[in-house]
């Protein structure tokens, strides 16, 4: 038997403690409230074994380093997107995803295809060592030779703000860099202004993703052409039958005929980026088919230039020397390659302008097309050159300048008719060599010129013309019209005055004034011209709203240019007798006009003679300083229009900025009859004047001028004020009642999407800070128009004469909560970038909710 257990021994003393130990690496400290930390991505490939470019066997070595926006280290696991993908070479018409190097698929059925997730901890080809991620490429093959690029697409999965798209290229087979042929052609309409970053498809938000993407949109074209290439990631799914399937109720993709018959094709750069900026312009059903066109969402755009004009966007010229099926067709969506055949047909119009009734009324006319005898158009049915399998024909009719129809012929932009050479002075120059004073009344002298010879018309002519016109407004930042005959309303006396009686008896809007001539030193049965404008200038009433100036052998007497036209009333009284005035309401000189034009045919204050059109000015003193604007425009016939655009200085030699500009950024060429994109021009028309009152509709203002042109809701100004017209425009997609902006059913520009967040407002205000110094209704209304706005608007305002809350007698308190530095200053409001604000969905909206046209209509 086992024996006894011994007797357990005594338990040892604890040792001593040991030393501590060192404290371990500090985290990163977390960021301030709402901010975020940030993502920066440092990427950098292997050198070529020769020097310059890599070469079949070579293995490509890209390495990544992750940090967050302060400079602390990011590891792989914080990432919840880390998509790497390599394309090339640049050439658009070549470009490929790079599967073979990558290890990766172009198998769509994979949930993995065209690129690489370096979550993917299997991968071989992947190394990971902290925040350092290295990919090493499989061996180069016969990848064809030029400029390739690879990109890694990190989302932080913390802060879903905190993105970046990293890019790095390098060559394979040839030294020589391709070239980029729309490198920063995007920038000038898609850049915010405000924070740098680029505004497409991808950066709006969704209902998964309030973020949106806008990483994927940070380089363009570059970004781009990671996945929308040759053979990329992007793809559409094409039916048999000509349609795009799309998901049936259970998440089947289903063709338009029901069938599941579809194949994926490549949704390349060239065709997508042609197709939404010719939105508009589309013709197939393929594209614009309102439940399943390719770019259904996209047909209400419209380029703001003219859409032929591709080097607006193209830094070179491969537009015209290369045309190619994909290129062309993006843009000339009805050609069916395959058979040659256009679907739909392509009109070419009624010959004439009458409808055609056989085929020979359009060869007649155009030399080609058939006559559709349905819609009396001439079309043409097929594509002339035959239905075309590859590109390599395409040169042979559409050369660049060469062929049957050359590219450069075919996107030939006439350049705008100015048939009219107009040169504009204002005379004398100014006494102290700068700007103009009071007391100095400057003469504007116009010579028009003879478009085939040069020389100067017989301006005695004019007459017979049949438009010329003179705007005279300013200052910049509020315009009204000043010192011209429109700028006021004005009355005429006689040739002979008798000042005997009682008095003058005379209203400016509700200020009756009761004038008494007591100078003693004239006889005042027997006045002078000269006696009569000394008492009436010299009368301290008078001259604060009135001004008298000699007309011939008659005095004028005429309102001063203000904000709020008030009419000039002749009250029945003596001296109005002894004067020839005629007792009534006088208003502005063109008082049937929505514009504050001067007809240089027949004004007052014009003089003709055979070498130009003279007009006086009034005296400069009862204007505001600042930069003024003359624009003159005139045509002998019904046509193009000449004209010109000429500043002077009232009161101070420094130069107003201009409140909007960069409008040639996204627009060439003009609008209305060929008017240039300037602010100056524009502001001629829609000034800041009030031009009449409100009109009423039941027993609320409805905002229509009665000087405005029918129907147009323009707050009782005559033209609408430039801030508004041109801010409500803009954001045309999303105001709540678009018609306001232009009443005209077929103008109210309810498709307008701005190509970048609408709050990048220094975009448009790159010269001036008036957008955020000095808020106001005009202009904030013109986005915010809402009818919890406008009654917030409202009630911030004290007006006295609610009647017309815009006749120019109210007092806004915009400032106190929006003004610079208050708590809701409008550059606050409007800040976007720090921190990060993602933008409005700006696709897919369907007009406003008060978007029936108005009962007028």
């Amino acid at each position: 038997p086992a024996g006894d257990a011994g007797t357990p021994g005594a338990t040892g003393d604890a040792g001593a403690t040991g030393t501590q130990g060192d404290p371990g690496v500090p985290g990163a400290p977390g960021p301030a409230a709402g901010d975020t930390p940030g993502l920066a991505i440092a990427a950098s490939v292997s050198e070529p074994a020769n020097g310059t470019h890599f070469v079949a066997g070579d293995r490509i070595v890209l390495t990544f380093v992750l940090e967050d926006g302060r400079g602390y280290p990011l590891s792989l696991d914080a990432l919840s997107q880390s998509r790497l993908m390599v394309v090339g070479p640049r050439d658009a018409l070549k470009t490929k995803t790079a599967v073979g190097l990558m290890n990766s698929t172009n198998d769509r059925s994979a949930s993995e295809h065209h690129f690489v997730s370096l979550k993917d901890t299997t991968n071989s080809n992947l190394s990971v060592n902290g925040n350092v991620v290295t990919y090493t490429l499989e061996p180069i093959t016969n990848e064809e030779a030029g400029t390739y690029s690879a990109g890694l697409w990190a989302i932080v999965s913390a802060y879903p703000a905190d993105q970046a798209f990293e890019l790095i290229d390098f060559q394979i087979g040839t030294a020589t860099v391709e070239p980029e042929i729309v490198a920063g052609g995007c920038d000038a309409c898609h850049k915010g202004a405000a924070n740098g970053q680029y505004y497409m498809h991808h950066v709006d938000p969704s209902s998964n993703n309030p973020y949106g993407n806008p990483a994927l949109d940070s380089a363009p074209v570059r970004t781009c052409k990671t996945c929308h290439n040759q053979d990329g990631y992007a793809s559409v799914r094409k039916c048999d039958d000509g349609s795009k399937a799309v998901r049936n109720d259970q998440g089947a993709y289903i063709c338009e005929d029901g069938s599941p018959n579809w194949n994926y094709m490549s949704d390349a750069i060239i065709r997508r980026a042609h197709g939404i900026h010719n939105g508009s312009g589309l013709l197939s059903a393929f594209d614009i088919n309102p439940d399943w066109g390719d770019f259904k969402d996209y047909t209400n755009v419209t380029f703001p230039s003219d859409v032929r004009n591709c080097s607006k966007c193209h830094n070179d010229n491969s537009w015209k020397t290369k045309p190619s099926r994909l290129a062309c067709g993006s843009c000339h969506d009805q050609v069916d390659w395959a058979s040659g055949a256009f679907v739909p047909a392509r009109s070419l119009g009624q010959p004439g302008g009458i409808a055609c009734t056989a085929t020979a009324d359009c060869t007649a006319e155009f030399g080609k097309g058939v006559c559709n005898t349905g819609t009396g158009e001439c079309e043409l049915t097929s594509h002339a050159g035959g239905a075309q399998t590859n590109d390599t024909a395409c040169a042979t009719c559409h050369g660049a300048d060469t062929g049957v129809s050359p590219i450069s012929v075919a996107h030939a932009i006439a350049p705008q008719e100015f048939p009219w050479t107009i040169d504009v002075t204002v005379t004398p120059d100014p006494g102290n060599g700068t700007h103009y004073v009071a007391g100095e009344t400057p003469v504007v002298e116009i010579v028009i010129k003879d478009p085939g010879t040069g020389t100067p018309i017989d301006h005695t002519t004019i007459g017979t013309w049949n438009a010329a016109y003179l705007f005279l407004n300013g200052p910049r930042d509020h315009r009204i019209p000043a010192l011209t005959s429109a700028a006021r309303p004005e009355v005429v006396t006689g040739t002979t005055f008798d000042v005997s009686g009682a008095d003058l008896q005379l209203k400016v809007g509700d200020r009756a004034l009761t004038l008494v001539p007591t100078n003693a030193f004239f006889d005042k049965a027997n006045a002078t011209q000269g006696e009569v404008l000394d008492w009436l200038n010299g009368d301290a009433d008078f001259s604060s709203v009135l001004l008298a100036e000699p007309r011939g052998s008659a005095v004028v007497i005429h309102g001063l240019s203000s904000p709020s036209l008030q009419p000039l009333e002749v009250v029945a009284s003596e001296v109005a007798t002894g004067l020839g005035l005629t007792p009534g309401v006088y208003n502005e000189y063109s008082a049937s006009g929505s514009y504050p034009a001067n007809s240089l045919k027949d004004d007052p204050k014009v003089s003709l003679t055979t070498g130009a059109i003279k007009y006086q000015l009034d005296d400069v003193g009862c204007a505001e300083p600042g930069t003024y604007s003359i624009w003159v425009r005139a045509r002998q016939v019904d046509g193009p229009y000449g004209m010109t655009l000429v500043n002077f200085q009232i009161g101070t030699g420094v130069e107003d900025k201009l409140v909007a500009s960069n409008c040639m950024d996204c627009h060439t060429g003009g609008f209305h009859s060929g008017y240039p994109f300037n602010a100056d021009v524009c502001g001629s028309c829609h000034d800041y004047r009030r031009a009449a009152p409100m009109r009423q509709s039941g027993d609320a203002p409805d905002g229509w001028g009665a000087s405005a042109a029918s129907g147009r809701s323009n707050y009782g100004f005559g033209a609408a004020p430039f801030s508004r017209r041109v801010h409500g425009l803009h954001f045309g997609n999303y105001v709540n009642f678009p018609y306001d902006i232009h009443a005209s059913w077929g103008e109210h520009f309810a498709h307008i999407v701005f190509p970048q967040d609408v709050r990048n407002c220094q975009k448009c205000h790159s010269q001036s800070d008036e957008w955020k110094e000095d808020p106001g209704r005009i202009a904030c209304l013109g986005c915010h128009d809402s009818e919890d706005a406008w009654a917030h608007a409202l009630q911030m305002t004290f007006d006295p004469t609610t009647v017309d809350p815009f006749n120019g007698d109210e007092q806004e308190s915009c400032a106190v909560c929006h003004g610079v530095g208050r708590d809701f200053a409008v550059d606050k409001l409007h800040n976007i970038s720090d921190p990060y604000a993602p933008p409005y969905e700006r696709e897919g909206w369907v007009i406003g909710p008060h978007a029936d046209p108005p009962a007028t209509e």
